[in-house]
């Protein structure tokens, strides 16, 4: 996600600081930019790891943000 607002989207502007995300569109959680999201990663073997990872560290990716309590979008 860090990756989408400050490489492809140009970034902040000066002075200013991100506070919070909405990575699917209204109907999806915001996620604030000063916590850290818990995500559950399925492993190979059926095994399940949490990371602990900053909003810029999030992969834009369904499961992941699911994962962190958002959506990527409803499709609606």
């Amino acid at each position: 996600m860090g990756q989408l607002i400050h490489e492809m989207a140009g970034g902040l502007r000066p002075g200013r600081k991100l506070k919070a995300v909405i990575p699917g569109g209204s109907s999806a959680k915001v996620l604030r930019a000063d916590e850290r999201l818990k995500l559950k990663e399925r492993q190979i073997d059926g095994s399940t790891i949490e990371r602990e990872l900053s909003i810029d560290d999030i992969p834009m990716d369904f499961r992941f943000t699911d994962s962190a309590g958002s959506m990527a979008g409803s499709a609606a």
